[in-house]
This record gives C-alpha cells, structure tokens and sequence, in this order.
C-alpha cells in the first residue's frame, strides 16, 4: 500500500480550486475602497519602518556579540598557558 499523493488527483483539483482563489481575490479587490487601501498601505509601511528598525538593531547587537567573542577568543585561546576562572559558585 503506497501513502504517494496522487498527483493526477492533486492537479486536477488544485486547478478548480485556483480558479475559485482568483475569483474570491478578484471579488475582494472589487469592494475595497480608495480608504481602506491607503489605510492598509500605510499599515504596511508602517510596519515595514518598525521591521527595519529591528534589523538595524539586530546588526548592531550582532556586531557587538561578534566583537566580544573576538575579544575572548584572542584573549583565552590565544594564551601561553590558561587562565584560571572563578566565580562566585
């Protein structure tokens, strides 16, 4: 017994099913009003302006953990011998 999709199945009703998308798209595009557009776009952008400072701030942190690493790993694995560590444990 194969559990394989029947790809022939899948096709033939993926098409009907993309048409009725379409159809449903096309219906909504045709309801929207000039003001929730330009409502909905300036959510996107928006939401766009806050993504790309979030990104801005991830390169930062991601450059400052990068220079610390690089800090630490020339100061420990470069050493003659070792350091001993201690903490408060």
């Amino acid at each position: 017994m194969s559990h394989a999709p029947d790809n022939r199945k899948e096709t033939s009703q993926r098409q009907p099913a993309e048409v009725n998308a379409d159809a449903v798209a096309t219906q909504r595009l045709e309801q929207l009003t000039s003001e929730v557009a330009l409502k909905t776009i300036h959510e996107l952008e928006v939401y766009q302006i806050e993504l790309k400072a979030q990104n801005r701030e991830l390169r930062y942190v991601k450059e400052e953990l990068e220079a610390a690493r690089n800090k630490y790993f020339s100061f420990y694995d470069q050493a003659p011998i070792g350091y001993p560590m201690m903490t408060d444990d």
